[in-house]
C-alpha cells in the first residue's frame, strides 16, 4: 500500500467560515524558475475569486519534508476544521490500526443450540464498529450461514453493538445539527451509514395525502405523514 503519509508531500489545511474577510494584495506571477513563488501567486490568485468575498479565508501549507511554512494566510484563525479532520482520522487509523486492519463482523449462536440445520436459540450480531456496512454485507454473512448447512432459525436474530461505549453523539457536537445525514448517531454496529433515504411522493390529485416511504424499511422509523398534494399552481412547502 502507497504510504499516505510520505515527507515528500505537502499538507494543505483549507477553511471556509462565512462572515467578512479580506483579500489581501496579490503576488505577481513568479519566474518558471521559482516554484514556490510561482505557487503563492497561483494560491492567490485561486483565493481571490468573487465567490470568495464574502468569506474569511485561512491557508497554511507546510513542507512534510523541512517543516516550512510554504504559504500563510489568516491561518492563526480559529476556524471550524469540518473535513479537514478526516485527514488527521485517516492518519490516526494508518497509524494505530495498520494499513492491513479489517473491521469484524460476526454471527454467533450458542454451541448446544445447533442441531443439524436447525439454531433452536437466539442468534447473535456483533459489530466491531465498521463505518462502511451495508446490506449486501448482512447477505453475505447469511449466505455464509446457508452454506454451513443452516436452513432455520429458530430464535430471534439480537444485534450485539457491546464493542463500544453507549455515547452515541461525539463531544462538542451541535444539537442543531443531529439532523444531517453526516450526524448520525455512533454505534459499534452500523448499518447503511444509520441512515435511512426518505423518499415523498404526491398524490393522483390535489388534496391527496402524500405518500411517504423510508430505505431501508425498518420498524425503528414511525412517520406521521401530514402532508398533502398540492395542486400545480399552488406554492407548497414540505418539512420532515
Amino acid at each position: 500500500m502507497k504510504n499516505l503519509l510520505s515527507p515528500t508531500l505537502v499538507v494543505i489545511a483549507f477553511f471556509l467560515l462565512l462572515g467578512c474577510g479580506s483579500q489581501g494584495k496579490l503576488r505577481q506571477p513568479a519566474a518558471a524558475s521559482d516554484p514556490l513563488a510561482a505557487l503563492q501567486a497561483e494560491i492567490d490568485q485561486i483565493l481571490a475569486d468573487s465567490v470568495l468575498l464574502r468569506t474569511r479565508t485561512g491557508l497554511k501549507v507546510v513542507s512534510l519534508q523541512s517543516g516550512e511554512t510554504l504559504y500563510a494566510r489568516d491561518s492563526r484563525y480559529l476556524y471550524n476544521p469540518a473535513s479537514n479532520m478526516k485527514l488527521l482520522t485517516t492518519a490516526a487509523a494508518l497509524k494505530r490500526l495498520g494499513p492491513d486492519f479489517r473491521y469484524q463482523t460476526t454471527l454467533w449462536a450458542d454451541s448446544a443450540a445447533v442441531q443439524d440445520s436447525i439454531i433452536s436459540g437466539d442468534i447473535y450480531l456483533k459489530g466491531s464498529g465498521d463505518p462502511d456496512l451495508l446490506r449486501d454485507g448482512l447477505r453475505r454473512l447469511t449466505g455464509q450461514l446457508k452454506a454451513l448447512g443452516i436452513r432455520r432459525i429458530a430464535g430471534d436474530l439480537r444485534c450485539d453493538e457491546s464493542y463500544m461505549d453507549d455515547l452515541y453523539w461525539g463531544s462538542g457536537w451541535m444539537w442543531d445539527d443531529v439532523s444531517g445525514w453526516y450526524w448520525a448517531p455512533i454505534s459499534a454496529l452500523t448499518v447503511e451509514d444509520n441512515c435511512v433515504t426518505v423518499t415523498v411522493t404526491p398524490g393522483e390529485a390535489a388534496g391527496d395525502p402524500l405518500e411517504v416511504s423510508i430505505d431501508p424499511p425498518t420498524a425503528y422509523m414511525q412517520i406521521d405523514n401530514r402532508g398533502r398534494t398540492a395542486a400545480p399552481t399552488d406554492s407548497a412547502s414540505l418539512k420532515a
